[in-house]
């Protein structure tokens, strides 16, 4: 099973960047951080239901970060970059009944 198949954000799963690459994000981000599937899930639901749009699991990251880390962010002028609409529609069914389950809209067996 290869990395892609194993994260909602496949867009941006690689197993390793490249030489020439790195230094250059290296020098020109604030960091690299690390999102979990469930926080990319809960920001696609979030996006869909709340501004209606349909953003893929790698376009919604950021969003996921801004979830994981609110304090990362406080007093700052942020902007999320969305990207990307090449949503699985099994995956976005996945997402929207664990979305719904999850802030108590609907039953789960």
């Amino acid at each position: 099973m290869d990395i892609k198949s194993r994260t909602l954000a496949d867009g941006i799963a690689v197993s390793s960047v490249g030489e020439k690459v790195l230094p250059i994000l290296l020098e020109n981000l604030g960091g690299i951080f690390p999102v979990e599937d469930e926080l990319i899930a809960k920001a696609i639901f979030l996006l869909m239901e709340r501004k209606k749009l349909v953003v893929e699991g790698a376009g919604a990251t950021p969003l996921a970060l801004l979830l994981k880390n609110p304090e990362m962010f406080k007093d700052k002028r942020t902007v999320l970059v969305l990207s990307g609409g090449n949503v699985d529609f099994t995956a976005l069914d996945r997402i929207v009944r664990l979305g719904l389950a999850a802030n108590g809209r609907v039953g789960r067996r």
